[in-house]
């Protein structure tokens, strides 16, 4: 076998094997179905939009956090196993996914550009309904870019009170 999954030590390792198929992970899945009352086990991004198909715009939202936030401890977890020796741990997973759908809330974003004197040049804010701080973060980031893209100003300085949206 070339690399042998680190999270369950049985099959070959891959992306998808790792998000959708390992059997730690589908017990994630399963436990994070459970909680938002679904039958569905997720093995695709299809799998999470189908879900939740039908159910009120607030779950759909947290939803989409929770599984943001499964996505993102799963490969965290895998490193954690693979550079600093840990163990699979599905209590710490879960902990943390709890930790990302405890925090979201009604969110909104906002930013301020200004040029390299410091003067005022554009302010950008919107409601981006519920979230967790850390997606609000991330899609705060993401969206100056893109104005400042758009009005074509290119060398950036971005600021975030939020060092673990820059960490991933």
């Amino acid at each position: 076998m070339a690399s042998r999954c680190y999270t369950c030590k049985k099959e070959e390792e891959s992306l998808h094997h790792l998000l959708w198929y390992c059997d730690f992970t589908k017990r994630v899945w399963k436990w994070l179905s459970a909680k938002f009352q679904l039958r569905n086990h997720c093995t695709s991004i299809s799998d999470i939009s189908k879900a939740v198909q039908g159910r009120s715009p607030m779950i759909k939202q947290l939803w989409g956090a929770a599984t943001v936030g499964t996505l993102t401890i799963l490969w965290k977890h895998r490193n954690k196993i693979y550079h600093e020796d840990y163990k699979a741990n599905f209590t710490y997973c879960t902990g943390v996914i709890r930790k990302h759908i405890r925090s979201a809330s009604f969110a909104g974003l906002g930013a301020t550009f200004r040029n390299s004197s410091g003067d005022f040049l554009l302010v950008i804010w919107r409601k981006i309904g519920v979230n967790t701080y850390y997606m609000a973060e991330c899609l705060a980031i993401l969206e100056s870019v893109e104005m400042a893209l758009l009005m074509n100003w290119t060398d950036l300085w971005i600021e975030s009170d939020s060092v673990a949206s820059f960490r991933t």
